[in-house]
C-alpha cells in the first residue's frame, strides 16, 4: 500500500483521532494538548493539508509532521495503518463525506412544503436524537416539575455544537424517511445545498409547541443564562426558526395546548379533553407546569399582545363546546401597564365572541399561576 505524507485535509486527520473540527480554512487550535510536549494551546493543525506544528520550543512537533506521520504517532501505529486511518473507505472521513453526501439537498425539496404531520415528525424526529442534560433537567425539577412530569413533558436540550452533529442529526433523520427541508430551523446555502440547523450550538431547553390535536408545530428554545448575560437585548425565550437564515422558514405564531388527549386507534383520530371551561395563560412552560399542577387544560400564548393567536382558535373553541374561559395572566398586571392593557382587551375581545370570562387572582407574593400552585400543592383550580 503507498503512503503519502499529502492528499488529505486537517478534518480527515482529526476525524482519524476521533475529533471534531471546529470549522475554519486555515490554521486551527488542536483541540487537546500536544500528545509529545503535553502543552496546551500549543498545537495546531493546518487544515488545507493536514500538516501539524507545535509552538513550543523544543517539541519535536515544532518541524511540522504530516498527518499520517502525527497519527501514527498519536496511536502507535505504523504509517501505513495511519494512512489507512485518515483515507481508507471505512475511514472516519470517509464515512463522513459519504454521510454529507447522503443528506445533500435535491432540486425537488427545494420546493416541498411540508404539512401539519410531516413537520410534526420531523420535531420528533429531532426529539429523539437529543437528550435532556442534567442541568436543564436539574433546573426543572427546581421550578416545581416531578420526574414523571418532566419524562411525560418530554423536553430535550437542543445541542448540535458542529457540522459532525449536524450530518448525524440530518442523516438520522432521513433513515427514518422523515422529511426536513423546510422545517422550521433548517437552512441552507444555495451553493452548498447541506442542511443547517439554526442555534443549535447553544444548549437551549426544547420545549413543544403542541397544536389542539397534539402535533407539534414550534419548539421555543430557553436560552442559558450564561449566554444570555452577555447579550443584554436577548430575550428569555427564543424560537427554533430560521427565518432570518438563507432559504431558513419562519414560525406561526399559534397558541400552544397543555391538554389531556385521547387517541381513538381504531378511527385514527384524536380527541382534546377540556369540557366547557379553558384556561388562558402566556408562556409554553408555564402552561405546562399549570397544567401538570392543577390537571386542568391550558391554552398557552407566547406573549400577552398575541391577540390573533387567540382569534384564530375561538371558532375551534365554539366547536369544541367550551363556554368559558379564565384568564390567568401573571399578577404584575396590578403595576405593568402591558400585562393590564392585554387583560382588558383580550377579555373584550372574548366576552365580543360570546365567551363567558373570569380573571383568576391569587396572592401577588407570587407573579405567576405555575409558582403559585407549585407552592401549594392541595389547592383546587375553580
Amino acid at each position: 500500500m503507498e503512503v503519502k505524507e499529502s492528499g488529505y485535509d486537517g478534518y480527515a486527520v482529526l476525524h482519524a483521532l476521533g475529533l471534531t473540527p471546529k470549522g475554519g480554512k486555515g490554521w486551527q487550535a488542536y483541540p487537546e494538548p500536544c500528545p509529545c510536549c503535553g502543552k496546551k494551546n500549543k498545537l495546531s493543525i493546518y487544515m488545507p493539508t493536514g500538516y501539524l506544528k507545535c509552538f513550543y520550543a523544543g517539541c519535536e512537533f515544532n518541524d511540522s509532521p504530516s498527518g499520517v506521520s502525527f497519527v501514527s504517532y498519536v496511536m502507535g501505529c505504523d504509517k501505513a495503518t495511519a494512512y489507512k486511518m485518515i483515507t481508507g473507505e471505512d475511514s472516519p472521513a470517509e464515512l463522513h463525506r459519504r454521510a454529507k453526501e447522503y443528506v445533500a439537498i435535491e432540486p425537488e425539496e427545494m420546493k416541498q412544503v411540508l404539512t401539519t404531520v410531516e413537520k410534526h415528525k420531523a420535531y420528533e424526529g429531532i426529539f429523539k436524537q437529543m437528550r435532556l442534560s442534567e442541568k436543564d433537567h436539574k433546573d426543572l425539577l427546581e421550578r416545581g416539575l416531578t420526574d414523571d412530569e418532566i419524562k411525560k413533558l418530554d423536553y430535550r436540550t437542543l445541542s448540535v455544537p458542529g457540522f459532525d452533529d449536524e450530518v448525524k442529526l440530518f442523516s438520522g433523520l432521513k433513515d427514518r424517511g422523515i422529511k426536513y427541508i423546510g422545517l422550521p430551523g433548517e437552512w441552507h446555502k444555495n451553493d452548498k445545498m447541506f442542511p443547517h440547523i439554526n442555534m443549535g450550538n447553544m444548549n437551549a431547553l426544547m420545549l413543544r409547541c403542541r397544536d389542539i390535536y397534539g402535533y407539534t408545530y414550534g419548539v421555543p428554545l430557553r436560552i442559558p443564562d450564561e449566554i444570555r448575560k452577555n447579550k443584554e437585548d436577548m430575550p428569555k425565550y427564543m424560537w427554533l426558526s430560521s427565518a432570518k437564515k438563507e432559504n431558513g422558514h419562519g414560525i406561526p405564531v399559534k397558541i400552544h395546548y397543555a391538554i389531556e388527549r385521547e387517541i381513538d386507534r381504531e378511527k385514527k383520530i384524536v380527541k382534546p379533553i377540556i369540557g366547557d371551561t379553558i384556561y388562558l395563560i402566556e408562556g409554553v412552560l408555564k402552561g405546562d407546569i399549570c397544567h401538570m399542577k392543577s390537571g386542568k387544560p391550558f391554552a398557552c400564548v407566547s406573549g400577552v399582545g398575541q391577540y390573533k393567536s387567540i382569534t384564530d382558535e375561538l371558532p375551534t373553541w365554539h366547536k369544541l363546546g367550551i363556554k368559558k374561559v379564565v384568564i390567568c395572566y401573571d399578577m404584575d398586571y396590578k403595576t405593568n401597564p402591558g400585562v393590564s392593557k392585554a387583560l382588558k382587551k383580550v377579555t373584550k375581545i372574548l366576552n365580543k365572541d360570546g365567551f363567558v370570562t373570569k380573571q383568576l387572582e391569587w396572592d401577588d407574593k407570587w407573579k405567576g399561576l405555575d409558582d403559585f400552585l407549585v407552592s401549594h400543592p392541595n389547592l383546587t383550580l375553580g
